[in-house]
């Protein structure tokens, strides 16, 4: 292993070791957040847009030209406003889907940027992570390794450090929460799963 790879590991131990933590903690850590966040990405996230669209569908045809952002406002007024009942208890579910989708990758997001923090490789491990976990599409592994030509090797050695560094994120950002809790369920394809950190 060259210097500068040996001069990463020995930062992440550091970083590790600062937070009162190991590198296999970590990584259970991320593995297991990663996993959720892939399926929000991967199948979550096309139910959302489907709401969207499908609540968007519904503007009248003179606010047809504005933005999504307002197309969904003035759906969601006209939802609130002049839908029936039924028709407001059929979105109700969905809606609600919606936002814990968008609050979760929000979250993913900011956790993100604690990797993509790391000096000199962070931009490069927020890259594998994206591609491995953070994406709508399932890339299979020769996919990824063209993408980023690199070895297969290689890439394993990088994604075990980006996962750490995810990891670490997700303990700092439990840490500024000063206690509070973040507690998030998501279903996907009829199983709920709980995301919750506790600081």
């Amino acid at each position: 292993m060259c210097r500068n790879q040996k001069d990463v590991d020995t930062r992440i131990h550091r970083m590790c070791r600062m937070a009162l933590t190991t590198e296999q903690d970590m990584l259970d850590l991320a593995e297991k957040y990663l996993g959720i966040f892939r399926d929000v990405c991967r199948q979550t996230t096309f139910k959302a847009n489907d709401t969207v669209n499908d609540l968007c569908s519904h503007v009248s045809e003179d606010q047809s030209c504005y933005g999504t952002d307002d197309a969904m406002s003035a759906a969601l007024t006209e939802l609130l406003f002049f839908a029936s009942e039924s028709q407001q208890e059929r979105y109700d579910s969905m809606i609600d889907n919606t936002m814990q989708t968008a609050a979760l990758i929000k979250l993913m997001d900011k956790l993100k940027l604690g990797v993509y923090a790391f000096e000199d490789y962070g931009p490069e491990f927020v890259n594998i992570l994206s591609l491995c976990y953070m994406n709508t599409f399932s890339y299979s592994e020769d996919d990824i390794l063209y993408t980023l030509n690199m070895g297969r090797s290689t890439f394993y050695k990088k994604k075990k450090r980006a996962m750490i560094l995810f990891g670490l994120s997700i303990r700092g950002y439990v840490a500024s929460l000063h206690g509070r809790k973040v507690d998030y369920i998501v279903e996907s394809e009829g199983v709920q799963m709980r995301f919750e950190c506790t600081g």
